[in-house]
Formats: C-alpha cells, sequence, structure tokens
C-alpha cells in the first residue's frame, strides 16, 4: 500500500478520534489492522512511577508524565502488539502545558531501554529527531515546526513506515522523512525533559496484514 492511502486511513481517524481522544475501536480492512488504545482501557501495559524528580501516572483516561527535575527526563512506554519490521503507522496523542525553548517533549519509538531509543521531540519553535544509543543522545535531523499556541498545546504525532522508510507527520503536516531506518523493538511511549509536563492521551496503531502463501 502505497503513503497516500495510508495517509487517507489517518486523515479519517483524526476525524473519528477527535484528535486521539479516543474510543476504544478495533477494526480490519483494506488490508491494514486498525486498533487505538485509551490509558482507562488498560488493554497495554504502560510503565508507571512515582518517584522524587520524576512520574508517570495514569489518572483515569490519561496519563501524566511529569518531569520535576532540571537536566533529567521522565518517560513512559508500553509494549505495542505490532511488528517494527514490517509497514505500519503510529498516531500519538497528546496536550503539552506549555512549551518554551529550554525542555524538549514528544514521543518515543524503537524502545529497548533508557539508553537505546529514538524519539522525535520539541520545544516552541523546533523539532529534533533523535537517536539514543548506548546512554548518547544524538540529534539526527533538526527544523522549524509552528504551533498556535505555547499553552495547553493539543499535539498529535504520526510515524508511517513503509519498507525502509519512516515519514514524520506533526498536526497533519509532514516534518521529516528517512529512507535509512531500521526498526526492531516494538516499545514505544512518551517522553518529557527539564522541570515540565506532558499529558498522553493515546494511540493508536495499524498494521498491513501480511498476504498468505497461496497453497
Amino acid at each position: 500500500m502505497n503513503m497516500s492511502r495510508i495517509r487517507s486511513f489517518l486523515l479519517a481517524a483524526m476525524l473519528v478520534c477527535g484528535s486521539l481522544t479516543y474510543a476504544q475501536n478495533e477494526n480490519e480492512g483494506n488490508g491494514w489492522t486498525q486498533t487505538t488504545y485509551t490509558f482507562e482501557d488498560g488493554r497495554l501495559d504502560w510503565n508507571e512511577y512515582a518517584e522524587k524528580n520524576k512520574s508517570a501516572l495514569i489518572k483515569g483516561n490519561y496519563m501524566l508524565l511529569t518531569c520535576r527535575k532540571e537536566n533529567e527526563s521522565a518517560l513512559s512506554v508500553a509494549r505495542l502488539p505490532m511488528s517494527p519490521r514490517d509497514n505500519f503507522y503510529l498516531m500519538y496523542g497528546m496536550t503539552v502545558p506549555k512549551l518554551d525553548n529550554k525542555h524538549l517533549c514528544g514521543v518515543i519509538f524503537n524502545y529497548q531501554d533508557e539508553d537505546n531509543y529514538n524519539g522525535v521531540l520539541f520545544d516552541d519553535k523546533k523539532f529534533y529527531y533523535i537517536s539514543r544509543e548506548n546512554g548518547a543522545t544524538y540529534t539526527e535531523k533538526k527544523g522549524d515546526v509552528k504551533f498556535k499556541s505555547k499553552k495547553n498545546v493539543a499535539i498529535v504525532v504520526t510515524l508511517i513506515h513503509v519498507g525502509n522508510k519512516l515519514q514524520v507527520n506533526v498536526n497533519n503536516m509532514d516534518i521529516y522523512e528517512r529512507t535509512d531506518v531500521k526498526l526492531r523493538h516494538p516499545f514505544c511511549g512518551f517522553y518529557t525533559s527539564g522541570k515540565s509536563s506532558l499529558i498522553a492521551s493515546g494511540i493508536g496503531v495499524g498494521q498491513e496484514l501480511q498476504k498468505e502463501d497461496d497453497e
């Protein structure tokens, strides 16, 4: 399936789901499975914690991710029922109480552990496509991104993976594309850094069905 057909699925999902304030939903059609997950349905095993400097707590239909110390970060991930090596899309829904030029927030994917993952992060004016490898963080790409406000910012991040190509879309705007992607881990989630917080509302997963060989 080509990118344009996937994008038509995503546009319909955004209209139906109201920017990812999900109701439970599963369907299968056009060769793809499509599933949405809320925090209240309990179908994903998110890591919750409450520590002195950071916390990740599910509160009904959302998760509040909080970091209380500069130069530290907070994240929460769950294993998604998907194959990251095959064609898929992910839609992350979140609200950021305050965007500024000092702190980063966003989404992570291909998560192996806290020292190894990829992410798409934001401040108030730019995005950063990052790779974290063995505890070191590298900015693979950064660029401009425009949000309508800096307070209570609703953000939908969409990742579309076809072949070895990954397309990044934010609030229905294409911001970045890579053609050398190798994804192996199905753990994905949310991230915030410094004295900041993020309200995660849900995640949607689409996976292309594998065709069975004719007997």
